[in-house]
């Protein structure tokens, strides 16, 4: 009997899976690209997930769900975290819009236009700042007056609005 080198000896190797979209499964060898696996979300935190993308605050999800703050908060860190999404805006590419194409597009400062897509991006106002060459307060004063002007309450419902138009733009 020959000496074993190595327990692949023993269990020879298998192809490792490589998950790219859901439910998609491929091998290296096939010469797909990995991509990170998107795991399946509980139907609360999708739920919980949805309202965030609609630009909802906590204390907003927690009285339409009936739950604590504190529950919506660990249901959005877990999607977040399922996703891969960086920022409460990365929901935005998983779920679908609802209520369609907002209404007409208010008249944009060449500035506000320049930042509207970073906002979308999810960047922080200093990430804006450093990307365009302005101060962080400068950004703080676009992002405000953007938000007035598409009736955005928060910076990811302006990601949502911009989304939106993009889609409209496409279609």
């Amino acid at each position: 009997m020959m000496p074993l080198d190595s327990t692949s000896d023993i269990y020879p190797a298998k192809p490792t899976p490589v998950h790219g979209a859901v439910g998609e499964v491929a091998t290296p060898e096939l010469g797909t690209t990995p991509r990170r696996r998107v795991r399946p979300l509980a139907p609360v935190q999708e739920a919980v997930a949805r309202l965030a993308a609609e630009g909802l605050s906590n204390k907003e999800i927690a009285q339409i769900r009936g739950i604590s703050e504190g529950a919506v908060k660990i249901h959005v860190k877990a999607a977040m975290k399922k996703l891969g999404a960086v920022r409460r805006q990365g929901f935005i590419q998983h779920f679908p819009l609802a209520g369609g194409v907002p209404r007409t597009i208010p008249t944009f400062t060449a500035r506000e236009a320049q930042v509207l897509p970073l906002i979308a991006e999810g960047l922080s106002n200093k990430e804006i700042g450093a990307r365009i060459g302005i101060a962080g307060e400068t950004v703080a004063y676009h992002v405000r007056t953007t938000l007035e002007k598409i009736d955005a309450r928060n910076r990811t419902e302006a990601a949502r609005w911009y989304a939106a138009q993009q889609l409209a733009a496409q279609g």
